[in-house]
């Protein structure tokens, strides 16, 4: 460097100042070119991941992303486990499953909205034991009917097998038809929500005194707190032409934030919000990393 300012004739303090840090930014972008960190590995991972991700389809059936086969789809896999019992004297709106109790096939009747399972005491074994329970059935025209008692029964599927003991609400033999609740028949794998689907309601009384607590927020307002909130339409960055582009070097990254800073780059390539830039761009900011109290990272 001294060699170099020694070379100008008519050396000021301001050409002094400029030579300087024009030194200082080239010793700074050949260690940088010299030295591949993160951005070299991320673009390759970046590749990898397109070539594995061809063969990935959104799967029309089950809502979820996976291979272009139908044997890898969950809904086509479990399109034959329910064994139905076909009669003419059944609405189609409802849904009946083949359940072995003993050494007999009871039809059982699958219901989602119901929040237990309820069976006629005709069809237990007359030397089954009854518990007490405090449970009021509440039918669907708002008549209440009040169990005998509960027991635990075990039902074997026929079609794949399995043996399950639920719990049911035992009632008179007036009622003749058996039901298997919301949760047991998730359980047997009888149907499948797909929750991802449906957005949650929950009511909740607003805080009289005027002061929310977090929980209430969330819960008044739970499609704020929602995916990446996203805003709709594309904005378009107006760039003044008479300004100067500008390079900044790149900042190192401590060690121990490498693989989070992998991870937290590939999820945010993955919800679409950045984009792996492989050739030189006139402008290039610094990549800051911050670590959160949560443990998490931050990325401006």
């Amino acid at each position: 460097m001294r060699e170099r300012l020694l070379r100008e004739k008519k050396l000021t303090l301001d050409t002094c100042v400029q030579l300087c840090r024009a030194a200082e930014l080239s010793r700074e972008n050949i260690k940088a070119i010299s030295r591949p960190m993160v951005e070299e590995v991320h673009a390759l991972q970046g590749a990898a991941r397109q070539r594995q991700s061809s063969n990935i389809v959104d799967c029309k059936f089950c809502g979820k992303m996976h291979e272009k086969s139908k044997q890898k789809c969950p809904a086509y896999a479990e399109t034959e486990k329910v064994n139905a019992v076909d009669s003419d004297k059944v609405n189609d709106t409802q849904l009946f499953a083949g359940m072995l109790l003993g050494k007999d096939v009871i039809k059982f009747q699958i219901d989602c909205g119901a929040t237990c399972n309820v069976i006629p005491i005709n069809l237990l074994n007359p030397v089954t034991e009854l518990d007490d329970t405090k449970t009021v059935l509440v039918m669907y025209n708002k008549i209440k009917l009040r169990p005998l008692g509960k027991c635990k029964v075990k039902l074997r599927n026929p079609r794949n097998h399995k043996l399950y003991q639920l719990e049911f609400q035992v009632v008179d033999k007036d009622c003749t038809v058996p039901l298997l609740g919301k949760k047991a028949s998730e359980a047997m794998k009888l149907i499948k929500v797909h929750y991802e689907n449906i957005m949650a309601i929950v009511t909740s009384e607003k805080p009289t005194g005027g002061q929310w607590t977090m929980g209430q927020i969330q819960a008044e307002y739970a499609d704020v707190f929602t995916g990446d909130g996203c805003l709709e339409g594309e904005y378009t960055i107006e760039v003044d032409n008479t300004v100067k582009p500008v390079q900044l070097p790149k900042r190192r990254v401590p060690v121990a934030m490498m693989k989070p800073l992998k991870d937290e780059l590939q999820d945010l390539q993955r919800r679409g919000i950045i984009t792996p830039v492989e050739c030189s761009t006139d402008w290039i900011s610094g990549m800051v990393v911050v670590q959160k109290q949560n443990g998490k990272l931050r990325v401006h």
